[in-house]
């Protein structure tokens, strides 16, 4: 399982306890999403996951992160 942010990574690992495995692609809380540039590795690891959380619709649903979109 992966998310966006690690809050929702945080309840991820919650739900899944010793079952599952979650990887969060921010992990700084200082570091604003909507200026976040996601990296050839993010999508590695969006694409290997059974589960991806992301913070809101894509920008283009109007709001939210939408980085993931975005993933080269």
């Amino acid at each position: 399982m992966a998310a966006s942010i690690n809050a929702w990574g945080s309840i991820l690992e919650q739900l899944g306890g010793t079952h599952a495995k979650e990887t969060s692609l921010i992990t700084n809380p200082d570091t604003d999403p909507h200026d976040y540039e996601p990296t050839p590795a993010d999508g590695r690891v969006i694409a290997g996951s059974k589960l991806f959380v992301e913070n809101a619709p894509p920008p283009t649903a109007g709001g939210g992160d939408g980085f993931a979109m975005l993933v080269p």
